[in-house]
């Protein structure tokens, strides 16, 4: 849900939840309700021994086409993020997934949605087999091209690049 608000420069919530503040001029502002942000789970599939991290192409015709990101998808009403992950890693790359500890959290306004990204470190046994992706590769974190991910998956390839750098690798919680 919108609201258009002409502030004069106060800002005013309704006691309520919000994200999302866009300001035009002096004087007005747009302010998202919690409610349009869509909650979806990313996969990041690690080999930790050789530090390569899995990404996925995105189809042509979707939204953010031809960008890279870290599998998964939307959640579904009453699922847990590790249920989605299992769900949709079945759903687009025919893998059985074994999903480990909670990595980050990435919160990013697209013009026409707002999407909270939860990211989880995940291992497959399997070879996928792509249902939805364009291709897919395997890459070494030093080598990641940040400009090629969608926007919402860049903060979570940080954190994993932080993460896999440190003395120890990943705690991937498995």
């Amino acid at each position: 849900m919108l609201l258009r608000a002409k502030t004069k420069g106060k800002q005013i919530f309704n006691g309520e939840k919000w994200t999302g503040l866009k300001t035009y001029g002096d004087n007005y502002c747009e302010l998202m309700r919690d409610e349009a942000m869509i909650d979806v789970c990313a996969a990041v599939i690690v080999n930790p021994k050789e530090k390569l991290v899995f990404l996925a192409k995105r189809p042509k015709k979707s939204h953010l086409a031809g960008f890279w990101e870290f599998p998964g998808g939307k959640m579904e009403k009453g699922e847990s993020p590790k249920e989605c992950l299992v769900r949709e890693l079945k759903e687009e790359l025919d893998v059985s997934a074994k999903v480990g500890s909670f990595i980050c959290e990435s919160v990013y306004h697209y013009s026409e949605k707002t999407v909270r990204l939860l990211a989880y470190w995940v291992m497959i046994d399997e070879k996928p087999k792509l249902k939805e992706h364009d291709s897919f590769m395997w890459v070494k974190v030093e080598e990641f091209d940040f400009a090629s991910l969608a926007p919402a998956d860049r903060i979570v390839a940080k954190e994993v690049v932080n993460l896999l750098n440190r003395e120890g690798g990943a705690p991937l919680g498995l």
